[in-house]
Parts: C-alpha cells; structure tokens; sequence
C-alpha cells in the first residue's frame, strides 16, 4: 500500500492540517493546480482521509496530476494510521495510507543535495533599516547555499526564517534550532499564512561563526523534541 509523505521532508509521517504528497495512479487525465483556500475537488477527483477513529473527511487539494497528489491533511484527523480513497466519478478506490502524529516538522528545501533550505534571511541595522541577506541562490534547476556575511554584520543582527509544514501549533517555547552546534533564539514558530505552511524564525548569533569550521552549517529543528529534517546553510 502506498504511503503518504511530508511535502517538505519526504518522511512518512504527517500531521493534522500539514501538507503531504502521495504518488500514486489518480485516475485523473490531465495536471491542476490550486490557489488557496483549497479546494476539495481537483481535476475530476477527490481525496478521502478515513482517520484512526472512521471519521472521513475530504482532504484540500493542491494538485493532481495522473500520478501525484499533493494535499493538505484535514484539520480534525485523529492521530494514528488514516487510510486514504480517490473518488472521482467512477467510483471510490483505496489508494494508500498514512500515519498521522501531533508533530511532523518538515523543512522545504531548494535543494535535496546538499540540502538548501527555502529560507529567507534580513539584516536589522540600528536604524531600523532592514537589508534582505541571500540564503540560496538558483541558475537553472540547480541552487546553492550563498553565505550568509554574519562576520560583517558588526552589531546588526541576522534574522533567519525557515519555511515547512507539520508544526502549525508549535510557540517558539516548544522549538529548539542548532545551527553550526549553536542554539540560536527562536522568536516566533507558526502558521505563515498559506494554509499548511509553517514558519520559524531565528536569529543568528556571532559564536555560530565561531563554531562552523568544526560543526558546519548543518540547521537542526525539534519541535517538542521531534526532529525535522537537517537542511544546511553557508555562513562567512
């Protein structure tokens, strides 16, 4: 039985109102796509979510294509194994399955490798002025880390915002980021906007750089705990 999967990490676990993808025949004859708010039915078909308790819900689409379906998971999905059914007009088939846990962080990447995150990053000058600082950049369909300049930055802080999925009801209390072996403030960890999108921010302190030749630029993320997946950023 095919599994469902994170849409930023790939791993088979998912949580309540996290976007997934699951590959898989879909019966549908042609790709959609969706803007939000997400609908319910996409390119002829629907997805249904029967969760751990038999609740079925239809699950928000954001795109089919005959072999694909990437979708938002429904927001009441008890926790545990959900079995998933396409219904288009033809009838309901069995497609796959998924587990389903209270957190499931998932980084979205740029890159797989090396794994770049989909990150953002400002600099605060004593004025207040803000200074957008490249994360990544991208020629064709390959990207790269940039380095992030934290040895110029004198006493102006850099502030980093990595963007994934599964973590929608996390504080900044639940959250821990370790980057190049250093624990940084986590200011905010939440919904970013786009339903099933997450966000946190961070902010870069000066003994990072003091500790990336030894430990690299490997970002580690726990929400309670839970680990996402590592992603890598190029400091100088």
């Amino acid at each position: 039985m095919r599994r469902a999967v994170s849409a930023a990490s790939d791993t088979a676990v998912v949580a309540p109102e996290s976007l997934a993808t699951l590959i898989a025949p879909t019966g549908a004859t042609a790709s959609e796509s969706a803007s939000p708010p997400w609908p319910a039915r996409l390119s002829g078909i629907t997805l249904q979510v029967r969760d751990s308790v038999g609740v079925t819900r239809q699950a928000p689409l954001l795109f089919v294509s005959p072999t694909q379906i990437n979708f938002q998971v429904p927001a009441d999905t008890a926790l545990g194994e959900a079995a998933l059914a396409i219904v288009a007009d033809s009838g309901s088939t069995p497609t796959g399955s998924m587990e389903v846990d209270a957190d499931a962080p998932g980084v979205f990447l740029v890159s797989h490798l090396p794994a770049v995150p989909a990150a953002t990053a400002v600099r605060v000058d004593a004025d207040g002025t803000q200074v957008p600082v490249a994360v990544f950049s991208c020629s064709g369909n390959s990207c790269k880390a940039e380095p992030i300049p934290l040895s110029a930055a004198g006493g102006s802080p850099i502030y980093l915002s990595f963007f994934g999925t599964g973590f929608h009801g996390a504080s900044p209390d639940d959250v821990t980021c370790s980057i190049g072996g250093v624990q940084g403030p986590v200011l905010y960890a939440g919904r970013q906007g786009t339903p099933g999108l997450d966000q946190i921010n961070v902010r870069l302190l000066p003994e990072t750089l003091l500790n990336y030749d030894l430990f690299g630029g490997d970002v580690i993320i726990r929400i309670n705990g839970v680990a996402a997946n590592i992603v890598s950023i190029a400091l100088r």
